[in-house]
């Protein structure tokens, strides 16, 4: 279980990186892993679903 867990924040951190310069906090959630990060010296979250799409918060 807790192995799940590292897979999927993990590749939500994956495809955050490309969204972001930085990332500053990861919580994972059932559904989704919540990644907070910087973009262009903006403070910017985004939730990355386990299906793999991303919407921002």
């Amino acid at each position: 279980m807790a192995g799940d867990l590292e897979k999927r924040i993990s590749k939500a951190q994956d495809i955050a990186l490309e969204y972001f310069d930085c990332l500053l906090e990861t919580t994972p959630a059932p559904d989704y892993v919540q990644v907070v990060g910087s973009i262009g010296g903006e403070v910017c979250t985004y939730r990355i679903y386990n299906d793999g799409s991303v919407y921002a918060r």
